[in-house]
């Protein structure tokens, strides 16, 4: 077998036809120890055994050389671009965390906002199917009064013809005290009557404002948390990305 030494930087390198061999500088002492009839050297390539006088083998174990170099050189540049890429995907990750740890946080702080403004929007809808109940008897309450008005004024008007005919068929100037009674406090009722009805529509037009402020109200408390639903779903799918 053929064999021969060289050395690449700090490395020693056993070349054969058959294999490569690589050694550092206390591998190369041990075998020198072992075997002292083997010659490595750490200058000039030297061929050793038969082949010392070759001319054709220096010159292959420098394209050997030349191989491992430009080997050595590639290697090198894939080792430190793998270096840097690993180095920016490491901070890619710190900060893909952090920004986890802000979604988490501010999705949290978001919960707590939707969470307020849905027991506020509970609140706003008890208070406005109460408003619209009390409107709805209010209107109904209206409604009897307007009834009951009506029926006296019909009641009131019936005495004041039995008044009239009653003087027209006993000629008598004085009217009768009774009949005039009975006028006198049907129109006080209806007086009464029409106050109340005056009170009522007041407090109807006071309950359907009530009813508009409660509308807006929950229109603006819906559309508050679908925007803050909206963008926490948005954050969410960015920070995913």
């Amino acid at each position: 077998m053929d064999t021969l030494t060289v050395v690449v930087d700090k490395y020693h390198i056993i070349s054969s036809r058959e294999n490569d061999y690589y050694y550092d500088d206390d591998d190369v002492k041990r075998i020198q120890d072992q075997s002292p009839d083997v010659s490595l050297s750490s200058g000039p390539i030297e061929p050793l055994g038969d082949d010392k006088d070759s001319g054709s083998e220096p010159e292959s174990s420098h394209n050997d050389i030349k191989w491992l170099k430009s080997h050595l050189k590639t290697a090198t540049f894939e080792k430190n671009k793998l270096e840097e890429i690993a180095a920016q995907l490491l901070e890619k990750a710190e900060r893909l965390q952090y920004e986890l740890a802000d979604a988490k946080e501010a999705t949290k702080s978001r919960d707590e906002v939707i969470k307020l403004l849905q027991e506020q929007l509970s609140k706003m809808e008890t208070a406005y199917t109460k408003s619209l109940e009390e409107s709805v008897h209010s209107r109904l309450q209206l409604t009897s009064h307007e009834q009951e008005i009506s029926h006296l004024k019909e009641i009131c008007y019936k005495y004041v013809e039995e008044e009239k005919t009653y003087k027209d068929c006993s000629g008598i100037d004085n009217s009768d005290m009774k009949t005039t009674n009975n006028v006198e406090k049907m129109e006080f009722k209806i007086k009464r009557l029409e106050e109340e009805k005056e009170k009522m529509k007041q407090e109807i037009v006071k309950l359907e404002n009530e009813k508009t402020t409660l509308v807006t109200r929950l229109k603006e408390l819906t559309e508050s948390s679908d925007i803050i639903e909206q963008r926490q779903r948005w954050k969410e799918r960015s920070v995913i990305t």
